[in-house]
């Protein structure tokens, strides 16, 4: 199960930091040079190629443990602000690179300030 994860700055896939999240990414989502065409795409090239490792990785795991090696599962954890049009470009990307279940986390804001006694 490969773990996603989505901060303000960046996208991560395991330890390793796939692009960069740009400051308008609610609006435009990644950065052109991040895409297959235009910035309207929505296969995100860097992350589809981190996956696309992952998924043939548990692939071959899955065929050697007898279970169904046709999907991959995915942790996706983003911060409670991530923009929809972003959420949307991972969510794609990894559909393209089959990756069909996904467990999503969101991650809350700081703790609250307590008032005092």
């Amino acid at each position: 199960m490969a773990g996603k994860k989505m901060s303000k700055s960046q996208i991560i896939v395991g330890e390793t930091v796939v692009c960069p999240v740009p400051p308008d990414a609610a609006q435009y989502g990644t950065e052109a040079k991040y895409k297959r065409g235009s910035r309207n795409d929505y296969f995100i090239v860097p992350l589809g190629s981190t996956l696309q490792a992952w998924r043939d990785s548990d692939k071959r795991i899955r065929m050697a443990t007898g279970r169904d090696p046709t999907h991959s599962d995915a942790i996706l954890i983003a911060d409670a602000l991530t923009p929809y049009r972003l959420l949307t470009e991972v969510m794609y990307t990894l559909g393209q690179t089959e990756f069909s279940k996904f467990h999503m986390m969101v991650l809350q804001g700081g703790s609250k300030q307590g008032s005092g006694p």
